[in-house]
């Protein structure tokens, strides 16, 4: 099950590559090879429960409707993108990749929710900026990258903290009766 586990967040660090990758080279469609890995993996290892695809399922929504915000206020550019058209497939992968990742990174994280806003609000961003070197994607201003970090804190803190089993308010009563 480790074994599974390690291939899990190994194949999510591939799946970003790989999403950026096809989205350089113009393999868009070939990019949907990467989550329906991550999610077949996601399936193997944590097998996570309905309620819990429905909590993924729903953060994966907020994330593209960030990133499609962001692209037609002008806070991001990405290349080769017409103007009124929405997110490109190599994007949106991406995100079924990470939202894929998220019960591996609740185990990671473990409740701790300050540490998971200070890396959502490091590495979101550097992401991003990491796709600018692929040239395929842009901030268009230093604002930018605050408002990414921010969204990225509140973002993975939040997601972490819904993502926690919650104990039933009357299971204890109930187990007394």
């Amino acid at each position: 099950m480790k074994v599974l586990r390690f291939i899990f967040a190994i194949s999510i660090y591939a799946g970003w590559y790989g999403c950026v990758y096809c989205g350089r080279k113009n393999l868009g469609w070939q990019s949907l090879a990467f989550p329906i890995f991550s999610w077949v993996l996601l399936f193997q290892t944590l097998k996570p429960s309905v309620q819990d695809l429905k909590k993924i399922f729903i953060f994966l929504i907020l994330g593209v409707l960030f990133d499609f915000a962001s692209v037609h206020l002008g806070l991001i550019t990405i290349a080769d993108q017409e103007k009124g058209i929405g997110l490109p497939v190599w994007l949106l992968s991406m995100w079924f990749v990470f939202a894929a990742s998220l019960p591996l990174l609740k185990t990671l994280f473990q409740k701790r929710y300050f540490l998971s806003a200070l890396m959502g609000a490091l590495f979101g961003p550097l992401s991003y900026y990491a796709g600018s070197k692929f040239e395929i994607l842009f901030f268009n201003n230093q604002f930018t990258v605050a408002i990414y970090s921010v969204f990225w804190a509140v973002y993975l803190a939040c997601a972490m903290y819904w993502l926690e089993p919650k104990k039933e308010a009357g299971s204890n009563a109930e187990k007394a009766n």
